[in-house]
């Protein structure tokens, strides 16, 4: 009993973790635009000081390479099974996801009772209620820093 229940409360996390995923590398992605547009503006601004040849292609190329970066990083940083039941819980499982997935492998009544309520709330919950877009405040420091660029 214990193995069917712990693969169906894997399942169920499953869905949550995707979505968290898909969250992850929205963010990781933004940042990294975020972080590649900042560099150009250091590469602008120092062409100020000193005449810098053939500035965008250097300013492109290391944005490429910022951007990948972040990439890599937010695969290694991927969230995990516990982070999904983490989010499950902050959405309102009260503490039902993280209780199940802490007691997985376990086959006492109590844990087999918590494990079924859990899947079957984890069956039922909606994961659109997760939100997939960054804060507004990255959007807008990546906005503020294209402007610094166009007006350089």
């Amino acid at each position: 009993m214990g193995k069917a229940a712990d693969r169906r409360l894997y399942g169920a996390l499953k869905r949550i973790r995707r979505r968290l995923l898909l969250r992850h590398f929205v963010r990781f992605i933004i940042l990294g635009t975020v972080a590649a547009l900042v560099q150009a503006a250091v590469w602008l601004g120092a062409s100020f000081i000193v005449p810098i040849y053939y500035i965008w292609h250097k300013s492109a190329v290391c944005g490429a390479v910022t951007l990948m970066t972040s990439v890599l990083a937010g695969a290694v940083l991927r969230p995990s099974m516990r982070d999904a039941a983490r989010e499950a819980d902050r959405q309102g499982l009260q503490e039902r996801a993280v209780t199940a997935y802490e007691r997985m492998g376990l086959d006492d009544v109590f844990s087999v009772a918590q494990r079924e309520d859990a899947i079957n709330r984890l069956n039922e919950f909606d994961v659109s209620t997760i939100p997939v877009m960054p804060p507004k405040r990255w959007v807008y420091w990546g906005l503020a820093v294209s402007l610094l660029i166009f007006v350089g």
